[in-house]
């Protein structure tokens, strides 16, 4: 199924004229689906819950509307212009998305826009920028909490969780539920036995301050149902009641425009020698290997230097201005090759990858499906993946070759995925080797 609606256009979502323009002379004609469900009811002020497939234009979703009220708001208030704290805040999970959200607000704002919307960046190490107005804070979770003083936030208006099955679990959670709980205050379990006492009920509850605006985005939205651990989709149900859900039929599905093929292998010795074989095959192509660990990226990197290939690499333990590089080669180099492992795997927006090489199969179908999604991406008409299966590896991957073969959504993979995420993380433990996953919670930023 295509992304874009038919007979879609900007001026149906009900942005402005200005911003129209602007994204017009970045290059988008028309909404994608996503952009057409998502722009309007944002626009009315909704928390939202938006899912779509990679490369489905989810930045933009949530960008365009919320600096159109951002505007509408100001006029409100009779100001013109961006005082020194924030009035919206992104979170990202780390510096090379941060970086990249931002890129995008510069790009809009370079174009047709009447004025200039000023973002800053917190992420990584290197603290608080210097700067005196800002529009929009994109940010790290922890890199926020380290270098902010809540006060600082007091203007947002709308928050947006980016990532948000990421950022909502794991090692980034705790985090994400402080700023939550700061820009959505709700009345606790407290406050409710101390207002009956008064006769009071919850209706008569003041936070200290208007609850933002919340948008949640990602491209794997798991719902499960479980006694122990809720999903994703459970907890933003719970948290956020009221919150608007809105779902492309792509979600959860492998773009038709990928051709598949499946390696079966019985160890690192034999797929060494195969991945040398199926680069030859595809050479002048813009390719991505995705390793499941740092040491096993090292390994493979140096394996191809070693046999005249110009590859680079992505892991937490790269410099973030080699990583920046190595991201802007992957971006600008038509025939680009990047070992990396899944720090790369989410959301970054790198043009024209027309090889994803799985030389350790993703352990889960979250991670496929993000792994998979860096190629056919934005209504590209092919791209191809090459997933390399060996015997740890077997049980997930025939479950999701199943779903991909037959066209199917992947989200039946998703819970039982999770039991073979933990033997996996036993089997890393008991080798001594250094995950760089994607739910790892550290793989935010370098430290």
């Amino acid at each position: 199924m295509s992304m874009w609606g038919e007979d879609a256009s900007f001026e149906a979502t009900g942005l402005d004229q200005d911003l129209i323009k602007a994204v017009r002379a970045c290059g988008f004609e028309r909404p994608t689906r996503i952009q057409e469900e998502a722009i309007p009811a944002i626009l009315r002020g909704k928390n939202t819950v938006i899912g779509a497939e990679t490369g489905s234009g989810k930045t933009l979703a949530y960008l365009l509307p919320v600096m159109q009220r951002m505007l509408k708001q100001m006029a409100e208030e009779g100001t013109t212009d961006f005082g020194p704290n924030p009035r919206a805040l992104v979170l990202v999970p780390n510096q090379e998305l941060a970086m990249q959200v931002a890129l995008m607000m510069q790009r809009l704002s370079r174009t047709q826009l009447a004025r200039d919307f000023p973002c800053v960046v917190v992420a990584g190490s290197s603290g608080l920028p210097i700067f005196s107005s800002c529009s929009i804070l994109i940010a790290t979770p922890s890199a926020l909490l380290r270098y902010t003083e809540p006060e600082m936030l007091d203007q947002v208006k709308a928050l947006v969780v980016d990532e948000a099955d990421m950022l909502m679990q794991g090692g980034f959670e705790d985090d994400v539920r402080k700023i939550l709980d700061y820009l959505c205050p709700r009345i606790s379990n407290t406050k409710r036995r101390m207002l009956a006492k008064q006769g009071l009920s919850e209706e008569d509850y003041v936070p200290p301050r208007p609850p933002a605006q919340v948008i949640f985005a990602a491209a794997t939205l798991p719902d499960w149902k479980g006694d122990k651990v809720k999903s994703i989709v459970r907890t933003l149900r719970l948290l956020f009641p009221d919150a608007v859900h809105i779902n492309t039929m792509g979600l959860h599905r492998q773009s038709l425009a990928v051709e598949t093929e499946w390696v079966e292998v019985e160890d690192e010795e034999e797929s060494l020698p195969l991945l040398l074989d199926v680069l030859d095959k595809s050479r002048g192509v813009k390719t991505m290997v995705f390793c499941n660990t740092i040491a096993s990226a090292k390994d493979t990197h140096a394996f191809l230097l070693e046999h005249g290939w110009e590859a680079h690499m992505i892991h937490k333990e790269v410099p973030p201005a080699v990583r920046a590089e190595a991201l802007n080669l992957l971006r600008v180099k038509s025939d680009a090759l990047v070992v990396c492992t899944d720090i790369a795997a989410r959301g970054i927006d790198a043009p024209n990858v027309g090889h994803v090489i799985q030389l350790q199969f993703a352990p889960n179908a979250v991670t496929y499906l993000h792994r998979i999604g860096r190629t056919a991406r934005a209504g590209s008409l092919h791209g191809k993946a090459t997933n390399f299966i060996d015997p740890s590896s077997r049980d997930v991957a025939t479950a999701i070759r199943k779903e991909v073969e037959e066209r199917k959504t992947v989200a039946p993979v998703f819970s039982r995925n999770r039991g073979f995420r933990r033997r996996l993380k036993r089997s890393q433990a008991a080798e001594g080797s250094k995950e760089d996953g994607e739910d790892s919670g550290d793989s935010e930023e370098s430290k």
